[in-house]
């Protein structure tokens, strides 16, 4: 008889960070989460850094970010996240 494998064990989401980067897309005015979204994941341990101005185009403040429990922080912070969560694709730049 085989002997079964050990479960899969995953990161904890309290050692997971999500980042949202403003979207640069030309006329794009949609952002990748909003405020409420950010309380959800919040509440289920992750950290949430958020670039100063992201959801501006899409009427939602920093202070909102904020006070739902976000990190609000300039881009090269939020591209240092575990997860990067955006509309669009990110541009590479070479």
């Amino acid at each position: 008889m085989v002997p079964e494998a050990p479960a899969v064990r995953g990161i904890p989401y309290k050692q997971l960070s999500i980042g949202i980067p403003k979207e640069t897309f030309p006329n794009e005015r949609r952002v990748a989460i909003v405020p409420a979204t950010v309380q959800a994941l919040i509440k289920k341990g992750f950290t949430i850094n958020v670039e100063e101005g992201a959801g501006l185009e899409a009427s939602f403040a920093n202070k909102e970010y904020e006070a739902a429990g976000a990190k609000v922080t300039n881009a090269a912070n939020v591209y240092k996240s575990n997860i990067l969560l955006k509309v669009r694709c990110v541009e590479l730049i070479f």
